[in-house]
């Protein structure tokens, strides 16, 4: 691996994350305003995020000029191809709130291209079990992945530093994992989006001065998804399960309360009833809440890994584990709101 390119795509990264973060603040526009689905107090500019999509760009390049074959560069292409129109559909939406079901249309249509070009699923493997083909499914599967990806991610950036810190995390881990598996040119678009992450974080950390916005949000789960794909889709080795538990933190927390609120006929509305934002609600400090997630994020990644190198016995203990552990989130935030109402539980 090219130690060089890696740390100029790293540096590219940090750069324009910080500038897209200095860019909007000194902007002061568009404005987030405080109501009563959000966590923030004060009136803050948004969109920040858009030096993490100028980051994509920038680092492709060096990617491609590290990729491995005609078919890892399509592939690359593809990921940021279905990435930057969301990046748009966000700075339009971030200026503009554009309406749900349209964007939800959009971002099928981008996905089933994306898919029918090649950023595409065609077997399913599930260490320790074996490896199902997808046959007619594998565009529908990988549409549906694509798609609630980009959403998960926006789902999860309701908090102050919570987005940009586990997403720097999620690339480290898929950029590692890329890297593991001699995918180069994967390993360099994540490193490029991970920096891009912790330089955003200079205007994003407690208490935030710029928000991400759906430009950044959407593309870093856009972005997040497709390397996923295309890094299992590319590298038979790499089971699909290795990214998906990976990511696991944010998907748990999304995909729960996106189907707990619509068994309730509650899906498409705005909401705070995600883990983070319950836990808040009922007193949990956010720096608290912030830590609980990087070290579910963390306990996500590892067991990423052990799926992708480890034995049998323990990629199925890891992945119980994992299970549990997120479980437990659940409870746990039942525990916090019910001492919460009781009036038995202390801020701090």
């Amino acid at each position: 691996m090219n130690v060089a390119a890696l740390a100029a795509a790293a540096g590219l990264g940090l750069v324009l994350g910080a500038g897209g973060g200095a860019y909007m603040l000194a902007r002061g526009r568009p404005v987030d305003v405080p109501d009563g689905r959000r966590l923030h107090t004060r009136p803050t500019p948004r969109g920040g995020g858009v030096g993490i999509a100028l980051a994509g760009v920038a680092v492709l390049p060096i990617a491609v000029g590290l990729a491995d074959g005609d078919d890892a560069h399509r592939l690359l292409v593809l990921v940021l191809t279905w990435a930057l129109p969301n990046a748009l559909m966000g700075m339009i939406d971030d200026h503009r709130p554009l309406p749900t079901t349209a964007k939800l249309m959009v971002q099928i249509a981008l996905a089933t291209l994306a898919a029918a070009m090649g950023l595409c699923l065609d077997r399913l493997a599930v260490p320790p079990f074996g490896e199902v083909a997808l046959g007619h499914f594998a565009v529908p599967c990988s549409v549906l992945w694509l798609v609630w990806m980009a959403n998960v991610f926006n789902f999860m950036d309701g908090m102050d530093a919570l987005a940009a810190q586990c997403g720097a995390l999620f690339f480290a881990g898929l950029g590692t994992l890329a890297l593991l598996a001699g995918s180069g040119g994967l390993a360099i678009l994540a490193a490029g989006a991970g920096a891009a992450h912790l330089g955003f974080l200079r205007y994003n950390r407690p208490p935030a001065k710029v928000f991400m916005g759906d430009v950044g949000s959407l593309f870093s789960g856009a972005v997040l998804g497709g390397l996923a794909l295309a890094l299992s889709s590319s590298r038979a080795d790499v089971p699909f399960l290795a990214p998906v538990a990976l990511l696991s933190s944010f998907l748990f927390d999304a995909t729960f309360t996106v189907l707990r609120r619509a068994a309730r006929g509650l899906a498409l509305r705005p909401h705070r009833t995600h883990f983070y934002q319950r836990l808040v609600l009922a007193g949990w400090p956010q720096r608290r809440v912030r830590g609980l997630y990087v070290a579910l994020t963390a306990a996500s990644i590892a067991t990423g890994m052990v799926v992708y190198l480890g034995p049998p016995g323990l990629q199925l203990a890891m992945l119980v584990g994992l299970g549990a552990l997120l479980a437990w989130t659940v409870r746990l935030t039942r525990r916090v709101e019910r001492l919460a109402r009781l009036g038995r539980f202390q801020r701090t």
